[in-house]
């Protein structure tokens, strides 16, 4: 197997892993919406999804964990703008899940 193939067969081991993860990314997210998640760890969730969505190509999910990331670095996670981009991206998760399953 040449080279390009082993990276290509291990990236997509590692993108259906991220994609396998979501549910429980969306169920932690989910949960700091009803009972707020310690920002510290709230953040290491966006951080992630940020990463490696951009990573495996699922931009929309890498823009909108950035942009909730961003927020809740400046302590501006419970207003109405947190409120659309978290529903944003329970949706794209959500569609990214149904569509691989």
């Amino acid at each position: 197997m040449m080279a390009d193939d082993r990276i290509a067969a291990r990236m997509a081991v590692l993108r259906a892993k991220f994609v396998a993860e979501l549910a429980d990314d969306r169920a932690a997210l989910r949960r700091h919406r009803t009972a707020a998640l310690d920002k510290d760890e709230l953040g290491a969730i966006l951080h992630r999804l940020a990463g490696r969505g951009g990573t495996f190509g699922f931009t929309r999910i890498s823009e909108l964990a950035g942009r909730l990331e961003a927020l809740c670095a400046e302590d501006a996670i419970e207003g109405s703008e947190a409120a659309r981009l978290f529903d944003a991206l329970d949706a794209a998760m959500t569609s990214l899940v149904e569509s691989e399953a």
